[in-house]
């Protein structure tokens, strides 16, 4: 992640802020990302959202941009890749004082993910891949709805049009008129029958994902307990 996104102390400054980033005695703007998580993992809980918004606003204002949509994908993968990282590593190698080290992380590092950075995602980039098709699923479900009701209210105008022609029309062209909204209401039906279509189409793809996530979920938990297995095995021999 570029450093220079960071909110960092001035050199030889013994009195800084505490939440900027960076040592005493360098001018070296490299690695600020990684003072950063290392701020994540010592300050308490209820200062990291303080934390976030300090180097937020920071990038907001020091590169004129109103949005900070770069800054906060950025972070955020930074600080999913070191979740991760921690997640990954073999407990039977770590030492006692080591493994706390590690909880802690995945702690802090996790509760930032969770707690924070969602209440400043406008883009979504914290929302789990189960959320994501529910939002989208959603959203697709409000424009087909929205669609209907145009359309509805849109034929509806067209129907009561024809029928005031109607009722103010002479004998002679009364029946030109019923055909006219004979064929307005056959093409409003035809019109729902797509948009069931759709829905029906929609309704099938979510069944799939539906699957798909299940398929995931099962697959986790049999990797799980296939570790445990592994687990159980080494402790009994350990050679």
């Amino acid at each position: 992640m570029n450093s220079k996104y960071f909110r960092r102390r001035k050199p030889f400054d013994f009195d800084p802020h505490p939440l900027d980033v960076g040592v005493p005695f360098s001018k070296n703007d490299t690695h600020a990302d990684v003072h950063f998580l290392i701020k994540v993992q010592r300050l308490p809980e209820s200062q990291l959202e303080d934390l976030f918004l300090r180097h937020f606003n920071y990038y907001k204002a020091e590169f004129n941009d109103t949005d900070g949509r770069e800054f906060f994908k950025e972070l955020w993968q930074t600080v999913n890749s070191e979740l991760k990282k921690e997640r990954s590593k073999s407990q039977e190698k770590l030492s006692a004082t080591q493994k706390r080290r590690n909880d802690l992380r995945i702690q802090k590092f996790q509760y930032f993910i969770e707690n924070i950075l969602p209440k400043y995602d406008r883009w979504n980039f914290t929302v789990s891949l189960s959320k994501k098709y529910e939002i989208v699923s959603e959203q697709l479900l409000q424009e087909v709805k929205s669609k209907t009701q145009i359309e509805f209210q849109r034929t509806q105008e067209l129907i009561d049009s024809a029928f005031t022609k109607l009722a103010n029309s002479s004998n002679a062209s009364t029946e030109s008129n019923i055909n006219t909204i004979k064929t307005i209401l056959e093409n409003y039906l035809d019109s729902n029958k797509e948009e069931q279509e759709e829905l029906k189409k929609q309704f099938i793809q979510k069944q799939n994902l539906d699957r798909l996530l299940a398929q995931y979920n099962t697959t986790l938990k049999e990797l799980d307990e296939f570790k445990e297995q592994v687990k159980k095995l080494k402790k009994r021999n350990p050679d």
